[in-house]
């Protein structure tokens, strides 16, 4: 009940979402084909390898030699993370703070449902949400593709796309107990973004260091997703998305602690 109450009041924002993404997809494998029939893709490369390594980081590798390795760099990664991690962050954050905010979450823990309820019927959701958003993306591609006359391997496309619900869906749930640390919306958007976009940039920025920080930046989200191993090499990443799985776990479970000390005026 939960569950089906909640997506009623997010669907259509998640369709929204759904097409947004599977547009700004669409649009990468065009662009591709555009740039590949004006001669571009020469000129594209060289600005690419001269731009700093950070900006490099969220606009692909700049290796475009094949339309698989375009996919891997822009219609799987960079900074189509971005949307999607704004979107993750909206919905976690209007998981407990919209609801109190609008002052209905009085209604739902007078409920006969236990609090952890609650936080797992939302967060089901949310799986559910990420699974739409890359099952959107996923069409685009394959709409794209066929567009322009090219294939590409169905099966290592699905991969890709299970991995990056997982990613999403990981990052939304570190982002969850963030967002229940303060009772005001704005701020709940503001901390929450942070999180995920702090992630994001860290994974970027830290790419090529050594030491601790080298360490670090391969166990965190976004360091265990890897189209080129997906796309390019075939690779079934089954550790990468068990890893992803037990931080999207994790993060869970510490939202029902919180949220079931939260203290909440009824």
């Amino acid at each position: 009940m939960l569950m089906k109450q909640h997506a009623k009041t997010e669907w259509v924002s998640l369709l929204v979402w759904s097409l947004i993404l599977g547009a700004l997809v669409f649009f990468t494998v065009w662009l591709w084909d555009l740039a590949l029939t004006q001669g571009m893709m020469d000129d594209l490369q060289a600005i690419m390898l001269n731009v700093p390594q950070a900006v490099r980081g969220v606009f692909g590798g700049g290796d475009f030699a094949t339309l698989t390795t375009w996919l891997q760099f822009y219609s799987f990664g960079g900074f189509l993370a971005l949307p999607t991690i704004a979107y993750a962050g909206m919905f976690v954050v209007g998981i407990v703070n919209r609801e109190m905010d609008r002052r209905t979450m009085e209604f739902l823990i007078s409920l006969p449902v236990s609090r952890w309820q609650v936080v797992v019927s939302r967060w089901a959701n949310l799986a559910v949400a990420m699974l739409v958003l890359q099952l959107a993306q996923f069409v685009a591609v394959m709409l794209g593709v066929f567009s322009v006359g090219e294939t590409a391997d169905v099966g290592r496309v699905l991969v890709a796309e299970l991995n990056a619900a997982m990613l999403f869906l990981a990052v939304g749930s570190l982002m969850l107990p963030v967002s229940l640390l303060t009772d005001d919306y704005a701020k709940g958007i503001i901390f929450t973004l942070g999180v995920g976009y702090g992630l994001y940039f860290f994974h970027m920025g830290a790419e090529h260091a050594t030491g601790f920080v080298a360490k670090l930046h391969g166990v965190l989200p976004f360091a265990l997703y890897d189209t080129r191993a997906i796309l390019s090499q075939g690779q079934f990443p089954l550790a990468d998305m068990a890893a992803l799985a037990a931080y999207a776990l994790a993060g869970l479970g510490l939202s029902i602690w919180l949220f079931q000390r939260k203290q909440i005026a009824v």
